[in-house]
């Protein structure tokens, strides 16, 4: 049984501070213009926002309860659900986006601080963002106490600065662009919370009941969330007038442009630090586990070392790519993860009923989400796309994470009453049966 001493509030400000990083300001670059051709309107982007972040923040909160009831870490409770013969796979998918989270808050600290100063320095603000960043996650505890002692206040500040200044520009925009685009937006912004869905029971395990599991990790992430994501809505809006030919890094000169926003920015730039550490420190530790030798410290050179070339050699433009990759993996994930949990087995977490079967749900959801949206990642879009026009899907005009969520909670469903689980108590070919039927195979 873990300790458990972390209140509502605890987890309110956890999560709260979780949503409090410049990859979501960003991200709202995508969301103005999620087809990149046309934006959609100032209503059609805030509904999106507000929808994507409350639908994201409620998966997610449903994922720290189940991690609450099982006590576990969340990969040891994924292997609970999908059984321990398959539970690596998420595990890996974890490992690759924390990678690639890594880069991302490179890339961000990397555009602000160039911004700021010169852009013959962005080598060199690369090198030194990774660097950072590697030191506090070899030494953790002290940087996390540094950043509860020194940044939490003056970040609190500096979000109110932004805002502000940012509201005293007025939106310098019509609301003239249509709703075309609305669920692509959607998808994105729903993929912001979802991808903490591995990491979340980390922390709700910890929780002293299950209200501050769920409600403290939605609620926490949810405001967050909102309140960065009409930061960067309104710095485009107000000062750099998003239109088609809008990049994701001009929000970072419209928050310098405000009052005392150059001040505002290097204070979140320091704090991004934190978010980046967080990202290697699992990525070595996720590492170190499933290989089971691995050193700590040599690893998570190597990740930090892998995300500051990220830095180098791309740019913030492929971070919409990402944000749909993510949306593809975990979205379906927590489908099925919540409805094996609360629906075929009325709120038990019993690992006793783990079963591999479980994938196949898991793959389908996935599989709808690229058919919908597949993306620009290069090599892996394009396979999606070839599949599109096998399949004669041209133009779609729904949300990919909906169509994913039925398709995964529809196809949990289906494996439940294949294997006769969760029927008055029973646990049927995917029960005790199968937990062992996986355990004997991983250790063959």
């Amino acid at each position: 049984m873990s300790d458990r001493r972390l209140t509502f509030t605890d987890q309110f400000a956890l999560w709260g501070s979780m949503a409090v990083t410049l990859t979501i300001p960003a991200a709202a670059a995508f969301v103005i213009n999620p087809l990149g051709d046309k934006p959609i309107g100032f209503a059609a982007a805030a509904v999106a926002i507000v929808a994507g972040t409350l639908v994201g923040s409620v998966l997610l909160g449903a994922i720290a309860l189940i991690g609450r009831r099982a006590g576990r870490p969340t990969m040891a409770m994924f292997g609970g659900i999908l059984g321990q013969r398959t539970s690596w796979i998420p595990t890996v998918l974890n490992i690759l986006q924390c990678i690639g989270w890594a880069a991302v808050e490179v890339l961000v600290i990397t555009d602000g601080t160039t911004a700021i100063t010169s852009p013959s320095l962005r080598p060199l603000w690369a090198v030194v963002g990774g660097v950072l960043m590697l030191a506090m996650a070899i030494w953790p505890v002290s940087a996390i106490k540094a950043v509860r002692k020194y940044l939490v206040a003056l970040v609190i500040l500096a979000t109110l600065v932004l805002v502000v200044g940012l509201l005293q520009h007025g939106i310098h925009a019509t609301d003239t662009g249509s709703w075309h685009g609305f669920w692509p937006a959607f998808d994105i912004v729903i993929s912001l919370p979802v991808s903490w869905a591995p990491l979340v029971a980390d922390y709700s395990r910890h929780s002293r009941d299950e209200r501050g599991a769920f409600l403290g990790t939605a609620a926490g992430f949810a405001t967050g969330g909102i309140v960065y994501f009409f930061m960067g809505l309104l710095a485009f809006l107000t000062i750099t007038g998003a239109d088609a030919t809008s990049t994701v890094t001009q929000f970072i000169p419209a928050l310098i442009a405000v009052k005392l926003g150059m001040i505002a920015l290097v204070i979140l730039i320091i704090d991004e630090l934190d978010k980046g550490f967080a990202n290697i420190h699992s990525t070595a530790v996720s590492i170190g586990n499933l290989s089971g030798r691995l050193p700590f410290v040599p690893v998570a050179v190597g990740v930090a070392a892998i995300a500051t070339a990220a830095a180098l050699l791309t740019d913030l433009t492929s971070y919409e790519s990402f944000l749909y990759v993510i949306g593809a993996v975990f979205v379906p994930l927590t489908g099925v993860a919540v409805t094996w949990v609360f629906g075929v087995h009325r709120g038990r977490y019993d690992a006793d009923a783990a079963t591999s079967w479980l994938l196949v749900p898991w793959l389908a959801g996935l599989s709808a989400y690229q058919l919908l949206a597949p993306g620009y990642a290069p090599g892996w879009s394009d396979a999606w796309n070839a599949a599109r026009s096998a399949l004669g899907i041209t133009t779609v005009t729904w949300s990919a994470s909906i169509v994913s969520l039925i398709v995964a909670v529809a196809g949990t469903w289906i494996v439940a009453a294949v294997l006769g689980a969760g029927r008055d108590g029973r646990r049927g070919r995917g029960g005790r049966r199968g937990a062992v039927r996986d355990a004997v195979a991983a250790r063959a």
